[in-house]
Order: structure tokens, then C-alpha cells, then sequence
């Protein structure tokens, strides 16, 4: 047992005896640079976000549902009644999902009350699920 610990102090020198104290030691305050850098970062997304928030931009475009329900081909929200806009009048209060019968072509957006039961590779195969009128 001798030896193994004559060899672990060779490999990894003597065992501490002593625990420094936390008070005692020499200490200093580092990477203030990187703090004030910090700060100024979180100041700077704080005041960007304020400005996102108070109407940043027009048309009430800081509608939160806008995050959760998706637009049709028209631009209309879905689960909102668009009838009174004009150029839109679509009536898509009932309707809280977005499908696109083809990935390929995201320009082509309905919203549907319900997912169709399968997928649909073309607008014939959307046609037949119900999900063009």
C-alpha cells in the first residue's frame, strides 16, 4: 500500500492537508468587459421588444394568434371572419386549421375545419378528402 501512494504523489503530488479558506484567498473581480457587454445586449433586446410591442408596425400586426393559427391563399387568418375586408370576404371563423393540399406549392393555403383523413399529393386527391368545395 506504501508504494501505490509513493506512486499516486509522483502521478498527482502530495495530498492536500489544509482547505484554504474562501475569505483568506486573493480574489478580484474579472471579466467586467463581458458583464457590461452583457447588459448593454439584454438592454438592447428590452428595447427592441418595447417597440415591437407598442405597435410596432401597422394593421394590428401584433396579434398574438397569428403565432398559433396560419393564413390562407387570400391572406385571411384562419379562425377569423375576413368578409368585411375588402378584396378578401372570406369567412373563416369556423375554420381553425391550415392545410395545404401540396407541400410543393405553399402558395396554394386553405383553412379547413377539420385535417382530412389522408394526404393529398394533388388537388384532385384534396378534392376527393373534402378539402376544396
Amino acid at each position: 500500500m506504501g508504494e501505490e501512494d509513493n506512486e499516486n504523489a509522483d502521478k498527482y503530488g502530495d495530498k492536500e492537508t489544509e482547505v484554504p479558506s474562501v475569505m483568506d484567498a486573493n480574489r478580484s473581480c474579472r471579466d467586467i468587459l463581458c458583464l457590461l457587454l452583457f447588459l448593454v445586449a439584454w438592454i438592447g433586446w428590452i428595447i427592441v421588444a418595447a417597440m415591437a410591442f407598442s405597435d410596432g408596425c401597422p394593421d394590428n400586426c401584433n396579434d398574438p394568434r397569428k403565432l398559433v393559427f396560419g393564413f390562407d391563399s387570400n391572406g385571411c387568418m384562419c379562425s377569423k371572419d375576413c368578409s368585411g375586408d375588402p378584396g378578401i370576404r372570406v369567412d373563416n371563423s369556423k375554420k381553425k386549421r391550415l392545410y395545404m393540399p401540396d407541400p410543393r406549392e405553399a402558395s396554394n393555403r386553405i383553412c379547413v375545419e377539420e385535417c382530412p383523413p389522408g394526404f393529398a399529393f394533388s388537388k384532385a386527391e384534396a378534392v376527393s378528402y373534402g378539402a376544396y368545395q
